[in-house]
């Protein structure tokens, strides 16, 4: 089975967090990145 990763852009908003929190209640990886990262390792 391949592993999905859903990664949220952070641009300072509260928002990010809720949404990361819902998707991990979810069973669901995601990733909160900065906006101005250059690339996700």
């Amino acid at each position: 089975m391949v592993q999905q990763k859903i990664i949220i852009l952070d641009f300072g908003s509260q928002t990010t967090q809720l949404i990361g929190r819902r998707l991990r209640e979810l069973d669901t990886f995601c990733e909160i990145v900065p906006y101005k990262a250059t690339s996700i390792n």
